[in-house]
């Protein structure tokens, strides 16, 4: 690795703080003016990425010293969430600036089918988050929750009927059949007293 000059080294050392800066007041505007327990601010960021740079300085071939600067942190992030006291809203460092859930296309509403099932609701359960509203990567703009999980019990109907037919046919169709663990309501373009 070859040496930096000092002028580029100074330079990256303040875009580093600048930067750190101003994550830090992005942080405590919209996290930090109702909850104070948690670190992290205008103090803490650049405090912590002048850290990070002068271990890497330290040893920059193979970054030791700032990986073991690294694990120290993480040791001391853990400590603090397991001491947390009990509250309502479970410790974390997650930043409540919306409740708007991007993700890569575990359902997109003008799909005509859905093989991913129920993985979108399983996941916002086990995360323990609060969705009002999804945005796939792939769609055209941000959809509130209700209406995406009314199209995913659409194109779940739709991939069921699909394997239904795949397997009538003796098709192999792999994703068939669709793990979907959720009562589905009644079919509302179906007649009534007619099977699924």
């Amino acid at each position: 690795m070859t040496a930096l000059a000092p002028l580029e080294l100074a330079g990256r050392l303040a875009l580093a703080v600048g930067l750190a800066v101003f994550m830090g007041l992005a942080y405590e505007e919209t996290y930090k003016t109702e909850e104070r327990s948690s670190p992290g601010g205008i103090r803490t960021f650049p405090m912590l990425a002048m850290c990070g740079a002068t271990l890497y300085l330290i040893e920059p071939a193979h970054a030791l010293a700032f990986i073991t600067g690294l694990l120290g942190l993480v040791v001391w992030l853990h400590a603090y969430l397991r001491r947390a006291p009990a509250t309502p809203q479970a410790s974390s460092f997650m930043i409540p600036a919306s409740n708007l859930l991007v993700e890569a296309d575990l359902t997109t509403q003008d799909w005509d089918y859905n093989w991913w099932g129920d993985s979108l609701m399983n996941n916002i359960e086990y995360r323990k988050i609060k969705v009002d509203t999804n945005l796939a990567v792939h769609a055209q703009k941000p959809f509130p929750l209700a209406e995406v999980v009314l199209a995913i019990e659409r194109q779940v109907r739709n991939t069921q009927a699909f394997c239904r037919r795949a397997a009538e046919a003796q098709f192999f169709q792999p994703g068939c059949p669709i793990q979907y663990n959720r009562p589905l309501p009644p079919d509302s373009n179906q007649p009534r007293g007619s099977a699924p």
